[in-house]
């Protein structure tokens, strides 16, 4: 059962309508707290994904003047 738009609303009652618009508002706040989380994940990751490369490459470092 496929609505178009926002014609599911037409007829309903004004308490219903105010319940609706209020859910609509917190899945938009919601997806919006879903996108910022998902960015700092992102960030975080990157972040130590670098910090690995540099300690992986400190230890090279570390292994090579041990040698020598």
């Amino acid at each position: 059962m496929s609505w178009r738009g926002e014609e599911w609303k037409n007829g309903l009652p004004g308490a219903a309508l105010n319940a609706v618009t209020k859910l609509e508002q917190t899945v938009q706040g919601l997806k919006r707290e879903v996108q910022q989380k998902t960015f700092q994940v992102d960030n975080l990751t990157a972040a130590k994904d670098k910090a690995k490369a540099e300690a992986d490459d400190l230890k090279r470092e570390h292994g090579q003047v041990q040698r020598d």
